[in-house]
């Protein structure tokens, strides 16, 4: 990925966990027994079990070897978990030579990452997540694996092989190179009567499942390490491995990477991509690798006992990096990217190692929403892959702006173990043909680094825009086909995102609906000169207006960083959670190019540091459903969530239930809605670091009680208060007549992460709360509570859901779900369960009774607390109380009324066209007061229509559109002067607005 120190791979995945992707939901899958969650086989495949890998912060020194490391609070969390062994995660950096030692950049970054075994029963993530909240820990996370990427197809899909092109200067005399016609695609031959990458001593490194580095015709081109004297038991070159003449074989801890006997397909995987970079060209055997014989340097990272799985990726990297490599290979990726493996590709990429990957074969996923590691890590160039004989993208490849170049993966003939040919498919085959031409580049340019060579090799790639049925995949392919030609003869511009962040008018870069954002992007210049640079913005996301699309810069010069402006500005009417891909299309002269950022808009995420809570505009907190199933970030609390489903339920008898919780059916009942014409957001707050705003109304309900349900909340980051999240509720009776006997509660179903029915429930009421105490031996002390604020009568249920849900305990059949007479009797009848040990539980705390008259309205609030001990969630409840007390209690609804406002209220208006006079087009900004018929029309000077701009329904808020100085039949007006009027009805008869424009053309 070509991403050089701009927002890192970990803020797409942020952004998507917030869409509700994968990444949030991989973890969970529904039981058919309970609908409860576990960890699915996905994610199951990718995580080694029984490891994690810690990073300790600077300044810590680790004991190795045994089950402690010296550091108290650690061993405090080891010895509960039986951690078996500590290690250094790359232990031979640890005593490298000083030789080694003098040339490397960045060592003492990855000395600090550490490997921790412990029992295989045990989850790596519930693991992960209590050691990454120690203040002496960096990070800790899984061990996480990849797989191989390619496909199985049948010899029948390949073309028919067409005759060699005659105009080719440099042609091998290899037997079978007649049938590589992929390498007429990119004009390989035309490259090699340029340079081979033999005339130089560039090192492509190849960490793969392992290499038959003695076959025929790939021994030639084998790396032999300087430094080492073969066969003397003696580590001569100072490296921590042993006689590595050849390179080094993880998963067999040898001298000898070749596959191992009990991973074949490892094994032909890692001969196939070594034979296309590096198969010896013009000796009259076999086939020609693209590099015209280059050195490979093999390492086999392969897993010992599992096939097609790659366990060594980032000992490969490193070991290729100490070694000298220019260029790595890594035909191999999963879904799940990494701190430690982002540390790894930076130590590469600091040393001069450019890490080529292949972009996967996930059938045309996007990996700009969806990443696939380690293609969409910083500094990567991330390839995927066309057909072999013409540029149509493959039916496998995966794609997006993050997919840097294509190159032929379809039909590939290339290397096999024992001296054997056979064709291939997939990404894997992508990337060795593409890592073979950067080893070219490299050759012809010494001094250039990995941006330079990354640079070269994907801007002077062919646009395929219009090959085969690519063009339904525009804005998705990124720079295009490789050219080998132009990558070895061009000198062309660069220019690369490397940050791009959102601002709003005060400087928050959390943007809510309607609210204009600025886009600062900073753009660098890696390889020659530009001039008069257009940068223009587009975006898919349909609820998002681009103010101010283009930017134009005079001069950027090479190795040059600068800033440009656009101006975006999200619908008022805007989803929740929308992930937009922004991308940029540049051009100067003949130089276009592409790139794109993703922006987070409207997010209904709150987050204070140590809890994350996602609000839907349904009223549901956590998630729109259910855990795994729905968008949602849960309800985390340092770094997991305990969260299944949660939300309010409301009522004044059992035939007047309303609430968006699971019902008689495996499904949520929908008794709220959004109220019509309203607004859902979380801006930054005025009393707290983030309020968030929700008007609820229940028509959707069998019986509503014609309630408006004002939701708000507040969420703070200071010390104080960050273990806690208030959620408000003013309640108002929009009947006709009194309700009486009126509840409102929250529900939570919480679930200990590895086992739901081993939950906890407790019930303290000194303080009116009820809690959650997780049970998963790994973290064994959260509590998570609903803590009471308002002075009112309390009604408390511990929910044992076996029994009282899912099965039958009262009036109701078994297995009837959560009928509404359950909900009845949990929400009104007072002080009930209080403890539940060792079950699947949920918790109902609720307010009431109440009388609420007719245009009357009651106050209800909560807090949502978290805490790692019964002292500490007893403080820090006692903290929301006080914030509730001396800041919050008595305030009303935040009113939508000004800019300051958790939602503006806005007047009606109609602002001069700007530019004005206008060459051509202009802009007319307006705002509604609510939601309206709108007319907004052009005149001449004689009172004629001559353009309608708008004639439909808008929503309450400000609105701009674009006219571009043409009539209704599309044809450019005359210079003049033109009236642009707003018209709109209201209560009091039509409201109307007029200014002058004058055209230029």
């Amino acid at each position: 990925m070509h991403i050089t120190g701009r927002f890192s791979v970990f803020t797409l995945l942020f952004l998507f966990v917030l869409a509700g992707g994968p990444a949030s939901s991989a973890l969970a899958e529904t039981d058919t027994d309970d609908d409860k969650k576990g960890r699915s086989s996905e994610a199951n495949q990718y995580i080694t079990p029984g490891w994690v890998v810690v990073k300790f912060n600077a300044g810590h020194t680790v004991t190795t070897g045994v089950s402690k490391t010296g550091i108290r609070s650690v061993d405090a969390i080891m010895s509960r978990i039986s951690v078996l062994d500590v290690q250094p995660m790359f232990g031979f950096l640890n005593n490298l030579s000083a030789s080694k030692q003098e040339t490397l950049k960045g060592v003492d970054e990855l000395q600090r990452i550490h490997k921790m075994q412990f029992d295989a029963e045990r989850d790596p993530q519930m693991v992960a997540a209590l050691l990454s909240r120690l203040p002496e820990v960096e990070y800790a996370e899984p061990l996480y694996r990849h797989k191989i990427t390619r496909v199985n197809e049948s010899p029948a899909w390949f073309e028919s092989m067409p005759a060699q092109s005659p105009f080719a200067a440099a042609i091998p005399n290899d037997p079978r190179y007649n049938e590589q016609i992929y390498f007429d695609r990119f004009f390989i031959e035309d490259a090699w009567d340029v340079i081979k990458a033999e005339a130089g001593d560039v090192v492509v490194a190849v960490i793969d499942g392992g290499t038959d580095w003695t076959h025929e015709d790939m021994v030639a081109n084998l790396w032999v390490n300087p430094g080492e004297i073969p066969d003397n038991g003696v580590d001569d070159d100072g490296n921590n491995f042993v006689d590595d003449v050849n390179g080094w074989n993880f998963p067999a801890n040898s001298n000898d990477p070749k596959g191992l006997t009990n991973t074949p397909s490892n094994a032909q995987h890692g001969t196939a991509t070594a034979g296309l970079v590096a198969a010896q060209s013009d000796n009259g055997t076999g086939i020609a690798g693209t590099s015209w014989n280059g050195t490979y340097l093999p390492v086999n990272i392969g897993c010992p006992n599992a096939d097609d799985f790659i366990c060594f990726t980032l000992d490969g990297i490193a070991y290729a990096t100490v070694n000298g490599a220019d260029i790595i290979n890594a035909s191999l990726g999963g879904s799940f990217g990494s701190s430690t493996g982002q540390d790894v590709v930076n130590f590469a990429y600091e040393n001069g190692a450019l890490l080529i990957a292949a972009a996967g074969n996930g059938n045309r996923n996007n990996n700009d929403f969806n990443p696939h590691f380690p293609a969409n890590y910083n500094h990567v160039l991330s390839v995927g892959a066309t057909s072999r004989s013409s540029d149509a993208l493959t039916s496998f490849t995966n794609i997006g702006v993050s997919v840097d170049v294509f190159a032929p993966g379809s039909g590939i003939l290339t290397t096999s173990p024992f001296n054997s040919y056979f064709n291939q498919s997939g990404t894997s085959f992508s990337a060795p043909i593409t890592a073979g031409l950067a080893g070219m580049v490299k050759v012809l340019n010494p001094t250039w680094g990995p941006d330079e060579i990354r640079e070269q090799v994907r801007s002077t790639s062919d646009d395929i825009l219009g090959a085969g049925a690519n063009g339904a995949v525009r804005n998705r392919i990124g720079k295009g086909r490789i050219n080998a030609l132009r990558a070895v003869t061009e000198a062309i511009p660069s220019v690369r995102i490397v940050n791009a962040e959102l601002r709003d008018a005060t400087g928050s870069s959390r943007i809510g609906p309607g609210e204009v954002a600025s886009v600062l992007v900073d753009v660098t210049n890696f390889l020659e000169p530009v001039s008069n640079l257009t940068l223009t913005l587009e975006t898919s996301a349909t609820d998002v207006t681009l103010r101010q699309p283009t930017a134009t810069i005079p001069t950027l010069n090479t190795g040059d960083t600068t800033q440009v402006v656009f101006e975006i500005q999200p619908s008022f009417t805007i989803d929740a959670n929308v992930q937009a891909n922004m991308v940029t299309q540049m051009s100067s002269g003949d130089y276009t190019d592409i790139d794109a950022f993703p922006v987070l808009l409207n997010s209904t995420t709150h987050d204070t540091g140590n809890i994350q809570v996602t609000l839907t505009d349904e009223g549901n907190i956590g998630y729109e459903g259910f855990a795994g199933e729905t968008p949602g970030n849960g309800f985390r609390y340092l770094g997991f969530d305990f969260l299944f489903e949660g939300g309010l339920i409301v009522g004044s008898s059992v035939n007047t239930i309303s609430d968006n919780i699971r019902g008689v059916n495996p499904q949520q009942d929908d008794d709220f809605v959004r109220a019509t014409g309203t607004n859902f957001g979380i801006i930054d707050g005025r009393e707290t670091a983030e309020e968030g705003a929700l008007e609820l109304v229940d028509t959707n309900a069998e019986t509503p009680l014609n309630l408006n349900i004002r939701q708000d909340s507040y969420a703070d980051t200071s010390a104080a208060n960050r273990d806690f999240v208030i959620i408000k509720y003013t309640i108002e009776n929009q009947g006709a007549a009194s309700i009486d006997d009126f509840y409102a509660g929250l529900f939570f179903d919480w679930d200990s992460f590895d086992d739901p029915g081993s939950d906890h429930a407790r019930y303290d009421a000194s303080r009116e709360m009820g809690y959650f105490l997780n049970n998963t031996p790994e973290m064994a002390d959260v509590f998570l509570a609903t803590k009471m604020l308002t002075d009112n009568d309390i009604t408390f249920r511990a929910i044992d859901n076996t029994t009282e849900i899912y099965g039958n305990t009262g009036p109701t059949d078994p297995n009837d779900g959560f009928t509404d007479d359950e909900k009845w009797e949990f929400l009104s009848s007072g002080i009930q369960t209080q403890s539940l040990d060792v079950t699947d539980i949920s918790i109902m705390l609720s307010g009431g009774p109440f009388t609420i008259g007719a245009g009357e309205s009651i106050e209800v609030a909560f807090a949502v607390v978290g805490g790692t001990s019964t002292e500490e969630i007893g403080a820090h409840a006692d903290a929301a109380q006080t914030l509730w007390d001396n800041t919050l209690a008595g305030l009303s609804p935040n009113p939508v009324s000004n800019e300051d406002d958790v939602l503006p209220v806005f007047t009606f208006g109609l602002a001069d066209p700007y530019p004005n006079p206008a060459r051509g087009e202009a802009t007319i900004d307006f705002e509604l007061p609510a939601v309206s018929e709108v007319q907004l029309s052009v005149y001449d000077l004689l009172g004629r229509e001559v353009k309608t701009l708008a004639q439909s329904t808008m929503p309450a808020g400000k609105h701009s559109i674009t006219w571009d100085g043409r009539d209704n039949a599309g044809l450019k007006l005359a210079s003049g002067v033109y009236m642009i009027n707003l018209t709109t009805p209201t209560a009091d008869g039509p409201k109307s607005a007029t200014r002058k424009v004058v055209l230029l053309k």
